[in-house]
């Protein structure tokens, strides 16, 4: 029977009583009828993990006790940094859902011509949110390193910052199919709203390096077109 994996965002040693949230005590206890004594595991999000052990409630918080010395897991395949146009709330929650399952490293909201939303209308809980969509992601799927959401930003500021040697925009008018490129090593890639890049977008993108590329003939939903280039490049560099 697989174990079941909380988040903690911290550090922790063998011995040690961590305190859990609220929100994970009420999973252990509510959703997955955990006891106490029943063994879980802990990871922090950045490699670490641990076995632990339920204990009682102490001042009414659930608590943990670390059984096992913490690993750090070596992080493992193609690094992926995304840029992805906001689109509506439920599609882009999946999108960074499916990014933490597929081990993105980060995911940037992206304010582009075509998107329907300003950033001063992005509240900070909704980046919280996606945090914990993320985490969840990762406590299901068994990926001890949280892909990173970060704050959103304009389409030419995140191109700007990126340090990738090989940087890929999807684009449905490129005669390049994603399988025609090769990869050995880092890659961001962009992807735009409904609607698409526009032209003037593309063409900026292409002075920064990037290489316009198709998903073939049919025209994907922002968030399918994710999940489909992202198991695209995780089979061409051989993780699948």
């Amino acid at each position: 029977m697989d174990i079941t994996r909380i988040y903690i965002d911290r550090e922790f040693s063998l011995g040690e009583i961590l305190e859990l949230t609220e929100s994970s005590a009420s999973h252990l206890f509510k959703a997955l009828r955990k006891r106490i004594g029943d063994e879980i595991e802990l990871f922090n999000g950045r490699g670490y993990s641990c076995n632990a052990v339920i204990l009682d409630s102490l001042k009414n918080n659930q608590t943990a006790k670390v059984t096992s010395k913490p690993i750090l897991h070596k992080k493992q395949g193609t690094e992926i940094n995304v840029g992805m146009a906001l689109i509506k709330n439920d599609p882009f929650s999946l999108a960074v859902q499916k990014s933490a399952e597929l081990g993105v490293n980060s995911l940037t909201p992206l304010i582009t011509e075509r998107t329907q939303v300003r950033l001063k209308n992005i509240k900070e809980n909704k980046i919280d949110r996606w945090n914990s969509i993320a985490r969840g992601a990762c406590e299901q799927c068994g990926e001890n390193w949280v892909t990173g959401i970060k704050d959103p930003l304009n389409l030419l500021d995140w191109s700007n910052n990126l340090t990738s040697p090989l940087k890929l925009v999807l684009y449905p008018k490129s005669k390049k199919k994603i399988t025609e490129v090769s990869i050995e090593g880092p890659v961001a890639l962009a992807i735009g709203p409904a609607g698409d890049f526009s032209e003037e977008e593309i063409l900026t993108l292409e002075e920064r390096g990037f290489v316009p590329v198709s998903m073939g003939h049919r025209i994907l939903r922002a968030e399918t077109a994710l999940i489909s280039a992202l198991s695209c490049i995780r089979t061409m560099t051989e993780e699948f």
